[in-house]
């Protein structure tokens, strides 16, 4: 094997095999995979609510373009976290988002900070369009909730060490 390129550009230092690389939304494939296990184990279903998994979820709102809070009227499935259609956001500056720093000391536990943005506003009515968001991220909190495993450890056990990906991690 070879490498290619710099670790650090403006310094020209070059890339070696020790390096580790962050992969940022490219990390979305496992998310999914994993999500898709549990779904061939029949734990999850996409037509299903999510609050029926997080309770948090129940009643969502949909903040309007002047400036209103109206009620959802369909929920988040399963589905729409898997599709980018549950009316979620990038907005990580969100009341939601303050209070998981707050609560987790600005660890952002993903269960824990999945359940604080819950009670932050959507964008649109869940199942209507389509918004690169974070939700891979409440499907990744979603998968721990069912798993009982932290996400990084359900990963790790299911889907990296299987294809020995021994390198691959997601950070603490």
């Amino acid at each position: 094997s070879y490498t290619s390129g710099y670790a650090d550009v403006e310094k020209k230092i070059p890339m070696t095999k020790e390096q580790y690389v962050n992969l940022y939304s490219c990390s979305k494939p496992a998310t999914v995979t994993a999500a898709l296990q549990l779904l061939e184990k029949g734990k999850i279903h996409l037509e299903y609510p999510l609050y029926a998994y997080i309770p948090e979820f129940k009643e969502m709102y949909i903040q309007t373009t002047d400036g209103n809070l109206v009620k959802a009227q369909n929920p988040i499935t399963i589905g729409d976290l898997f599709t980018m259609t549950a009316g979620f956001s990038y907005d990580f500056d969100t009341e939601g988002f303050k209070r998981a720093r707050e609560l987790t000391g600005g660890k952002m536990d993903t269960v824990e900070t999945i359940r604080c943005i819950a009670s932050d506003p959507i964008h649109f009515e869940p199942g209507t369009h389509w918004r690169y968001s974070i939700c891979h991220d409440v499907l990744a909190g979603l998968i721990s909730v069912i798993s009982g495993q932290k996400f990084r450890d359900y990963v790790k056990d299911n889907i990296f060490e299987p294809l020995h990906m021994t390198e691959s991690v997601y950070h603490h």
